[in-house]
């Protein structure tokens, strides 16, 4: 059996081009902690690990309640609590405009922005069971545009396009 010494694997130009600026700055910081002061590790996205982020006592105690009245210790509805939903729409919400929302993941755009791709995205409709905006989507479409991604029942809103409107999307494509 012959006995590797070494490796020699190149990392793709992919692996180049992708940019994380927090592992930049972590990867390439020279200095050494302070010893008289302690350290607050931020090299990982998780700030619990080294107890960096812990929660206030009310919200301990608010779980604690939750637990204990049994009412939250299984699944909820598939279309989230109904205080949960009001919550969000409340802060979410703006006065006097239905509000818009975009598509896609952030991490569509982070793997994109490492090939070099650009990324632009269409609105959708909330008050329409959150449907393609068609003006805002056929606004985005240029001579570059190679892709469009319809996600399809939409993660995270939850609504199932009819085929009438996955039509209307695929018309637009065809037109531009």
């Amino acid at each position: 059996m012959r006995e590797r010494k070494s490796w020699q694997v190149v990392s793709s130009t992919y692996a180049h081009s992708t940019f994380n600026p927090i592992r930049h700055i972590m990867e390439n910081m020279t200095i050494l902690p302070n010893p008289e002061k302690p350290m607050i590790a931020l090299s990982i996205g998780d700030p619990t690990v080294f107890g960096n982020l812990k929660p206030a006592k009310e919200i301990l105690q608010s779980a604690e309640d939750a637990l204990h009245s049994g009412k939250y210790n299984g699944y909820g509805p598939s279309t989230g609590l109904e205080c949960a939903r009001a919550a969000v729409a409340k802060h979410w919400s703006v006065e006097g405009k239905a509000g818009t929302q975009t598509t896609g993941f952030p991490l569509y755009t982070t793997l994109a922005a490492g090939l070099h791709i650009d990324t632009k995205h269409y609105e959708l409709k909330p008050e329409s069971n959150w449907e393609v905006d068609l003006e805002s989507l056929e606004a985005a479409i240029d001579d570059t545009t190679a892709a469009i991604v319809v996600n399809n029942p939409s993660n995270p809103c939850g609504s199932v396009y009819t085929k009438q409107h996955l039509e209307r999307i695929l018309d637009v494509a065809s037109e531009k």
